[in-house]
């Protein structure tokens, strides 16, 4: 303890006079200390938290003494070095070397991509064509199959010698006159009587000729062949017709200047027919022929190979 000192209203106190023994414990409050006071952080106790937490110890201010809700102002913030004090962000914004290469910063947070500018940016938005260097040569295995009609010039085709053959056949429309062909087989006989019949070619094309070879035989002496060609439904023509008698061993050959694709006629080169078809229709995708003569009885099937050219 202090002790009390008594002075007169003459006395004087002169320095020194008073020394700690004179100051009674725990008697300074903060109002007794001036703003200006300064007083040396080596005269305060360290900081502990929760505890004098107005107090700067004289080693700084630790992390552990900082609240989270703090929200201290970046300018009272040490710089950031690249591995050091990594928590800490600047008030100068973080460089791209403070950025770890392995950070994941979300694309919300990074500035939109301008052409020329910040040119390793990725905008969340993504990327549009004129980010795009006209020298980038991206690879085709990132570019999407072209689907969309008018999105390719035939002026940029080049190398077509080099389409694969699993590409898939190019429309008949697209390639020269007379390019197109298409061939197939076809029969008939007697139980298919008279009417249409009706044989798809799929040229895609309207077909500028059409050839039919066609053979049959009555089974008994004669053998039938012929070529029938026609430019159009209004213009066919049965141009050879071979007739062959085996018992009476004669031949008949006849060109024909009608209507007829096919013709049969009874044996060796009779008068009588026994089988006749006309071609009536003709499209992108079929002909007809139209059998106003049913194959006679007795004739094996009128079989026939036809052919088509666009």
């Amino acid at each position: 303890m202090g002790r009390k000192i008594k002075y007169s209203a003459i006395a004087s106190i002169n320095p020194g006079d008073i020394t700690s023994s004179h100051i009674l414990d725990a008697e300074l409050v903060n109002a007794d200390i001036a703003a200006t006071a300064a007083i040396a952080g080596s005269k305060l106790q360290a900081l502990s938290v929760g505890v004098n937490a107005g107090v700067i110890p004289s080693t700084g201010v630790a992390d552990a003494h900082v609240a989270a809700t703090a929200a201290v102002a970046g300018s009272k913030l040490q710089a950031l070095s690249v591995g050091a004090n990594a928590g800490v962000i600047p008030s100068t914004g973080v460089a791209d070397a403070h950025v770890a290469a392995t950070a994941a910063v979300a694309g919300s947070k990074l500035q939109a991509l301008v052409v020329g500018t910040n040119a390793g940016v990725i905008p969340s938005t993504g990327v549009a064509a004129a980010h795009v260097s006209a020298t980038a040569a991206i690879e085709d295995t990132k570019l999407a199959t072209i689907a969309t009609a008018g999105k390719v010039s035939g002026a940029a085709l080049t190398l077509l010698a080099n389409i694969p053959s699993g590409a898939g056949v190019i429309p008949a429309a697209n390639l020269p006159s007379g390019v197109a062909y298409a061939f197939g087989i076809a029969t008939r006989t007697n139980a298919d009587g008279t009417g249409d019949q009706v044989i798809t070619h799929s040229l895609g094309v309207t077909p500028k000729m059409i050839k039919i070879t066609y053979m049959a035989a009555d089974g008994v002496q004669s053998s039938v062949n012929g070529i029938g060609i026609a430019t159009g439904a209004a213009a066919d023509q049965t141009i050879i017709h071979y007739d062959d008698n085996v018992t009476a061993n004669t031949d008949n050959v006849a060109i024909e200047d009608t209507a007829t694709m096919i013709g049969i006629r009874t044996g060796n080169g009779g008068a009588t027919s026994s089988g006749r078809a006309d071609l009536s229709a003709v499209s992108t995708t079929t002909f007809t022929l139209n059998w106003t003569t049913a194959v006679a009885a007795g004739y094996s099937p009128v079989r026939m190979l036809w052919e088509v050219m666009g």
